[in-house]
């Protein structure tokens, strides 16, 4: 599990692991391992540790002996950063440990990284969690200088482990000649702050430490990152004897004249997720285009009245290609008033214009089931909440789904998926997802494993995020950020799932 923790916490949880085992530097060598690891699977043909004052950056110099023995320890480099009367004990470690260690050489090191021609990796492990503050003037301009460097070759990739140097992880400010990493490589727990900057948080590599949610639970540390381990924890086997019937059915209501391709993007994603049945129950003209396009989907002409019929699905989406007119409003009212009084059961996904309508009713969410999951944005969330404090976003979301005792995933940079007590967060931001029809993509996955039997509506949400995201990072390497679209996530789907199915 990667927790997700202030600074204090992050101190706190360590603490308490270390306190139960007998060795010392348990977490600090597995840290190393991970970091070894992810280095070495890049290939690089040189690797430059630069590392700080007192022990800000050990776990990097464990890191650079163990990726000396695969790749030769000519090829591996450790620089000091360390200031003037700063604390030495790395150097002192650094010696007892045989690591030659090289002090900060401007002419020495544009020389060496400008002759290197092949795949370089800098690790910046200069500064960890319990800096505060700008760099000291001395070490912002070595960082400065490192940056005009390495971004005038392209053959560098600079890592950063926990934070970038010069990124305060108590206020999330930024000194001004912060390190511009590539990629982030979080040890064990993240940063509440990292998830509130997602520009600086781009691209993480999540090293699994040992922490257990069982008991992080006991102290109340209920926030985590998405992580591949969750989706393996979560998402159920096909078993191969089984027919259609007893993998659920989804309904989706939705669709307008004036949306008309929200409804199809969304049944297409459904269709992909693992239903056995995708129906739909929209506009005549909407639903033609939808049957030419997608003809595995079927659709639902009753009305709210007839309970009976709405029983075969076990769940339901609600919103996408609705407008705001009187018609969508008529139809809100109509299945609050059906799911207000049915004794059926379903999983519930309520997005878009049906939020923006909701927003208007009074006491709404007295109106349903708890097995219900709202999926605004920011702004529809500011309708439904009156949300304005964005650095406050933690306990905003908490306090919404305490009020409402249903689950919010609320969308943006960072997703955020939530219930009254815990909170997974999907920190992978995709520029090329800001694009019209992705939430429709992303309510028809979540309907689609909502469907499944015995799915809780919080882990098909989980589960359906993680596809969304990774299909979105596969159709940008393919088509790229400005170009890509809704649909061309939709491709990408199976080879996502088949990834997570071996």
């Amino acid at each position: 599990m990667i927790p997700i923790l202030s600074p204090k916490e992050i101190k706190r949880v360590e603490k308490k692991y270390l306190i139960k085992s007998n060795n010392k530097s348990i977490l600090q060598h597995r840290a190393a391992r991970g970091i070894s690891q992810l280095i070495i699977e890049k290939n690089p043909s040189a690797v430059f540790i630069f590392f700080g004052p007192g022990m800000n950056g050990r776990d990097g110099l464990i890191a650079g002996k163990l990726i000396q023995k695969e790749i030769g320890s000519e090829n591996v480099q450790f620089v000091s950063c360390i200031e003037k009367n700063s604390s030495n004990k790395n150097l002192i470690f650094s010696k007892n440990e045989n690591i030659n260690v090289k002090e900060f050489d401007k002419k020495l090191l544009t020389k060496e990284i400008k002759e290197n021609k092949d795949n370089i990796i800098i690790l910046d492990a200069i500064i960890g969690i319990s800096s505060r503050g700008n760099l000291k003037p001395e070490l912002s301009l070595k960082i400065k200088f490192l940056n005009s460097l390495c971004k005038k070759n392209d053959k560098v990739t600079i890592f950063s482990l926990d934070i970038p140097t010069g990124f305060d992880p108590e206020s999330g400010l930024k000194d001004k000649n912060t390190f511009i990493s590539d990629e982030i490589i979080i040890l064990g727990s993240q940063l509440k702050k990292s998830i509130l900057n997602p520009e600086t948080f781009k691209k993480i590599n999540y090293v699994d430490i040992g922490f257990k949610r069982s008991e992080l639970k006991k102290q109340n540390f209920n926030f985590e990152a998405l992580t591949p381990n969750i989706i393996e924890e979560k998402f159920p086997k096909r078993p191969e004897t089984l027919y259609k019937n007893k993998f659920g059915s989804h309904l989706i209501i939705g669709g307008s004249n004036k949306y008309p391709g929200a409804a199809l993007l969304c049944s297409k994603s459904s269709n992909m997720s693992g239903t056995g049945h995708t129906a739909v129950l929209t506009e005549g003209s909407i639903a033609k285009k939808i049957i030419e396009k997608s003809p595995e989907i079927t659709l639902f002409t009753s009305s709210f009245s007839e309970e009976k019929y709405f029983k075969r699905f076990s769940s339901i989406s609600l919103g996408v290609g609705l407008s705001q007119d009187e018609k969508s409003k008529e139809i809100i009212n109509s299945f609050l008033n059906y799911i207000n009084n049915t004794k059926n059961r379903h999983n519930i996904v309520i997005d878009a214009d049906a939020l923006n309508i909701l927003s208007e009713i009074k006491y709404w969410w007295e109106k349903l089931p708890s097995t219900t999951i709202l999926t605004p944005h920011l702004g529809e969330f500011n309708k439904i909440y009156k949300f304005k404090d964005y650095e406050d976003i933690f306990k905003k979301i908490l306090n919404f789904t305490k009020k409402t005792n249903m689950c919010l995933l609320l969308k943006g940079p960072s997703t955020f998926i939530a219930n009254g007590k815990e909170m997974v967060i999907n920190t992978s931001p995709n520029g090329g997802m800001s694009k019209p029809g992705m939430g429709d993509v992303l309510t028809g996955l979540i309907g689609g494993i909502a469907s499944y039997p015995k799915m809780k509506i919080k882990d098909a949400a989980i589960i359906a995020t993680y596809i969304h995201s990774n299909s979105g990072k596969l159709s940008r390497d393919c088509k790229g950020s400005t170009s890509m679209t809704a649909s061309d996530v939709i491709s990408f789907i199976p080879q996502v799932f088949k990834s997570i199915e071996i």
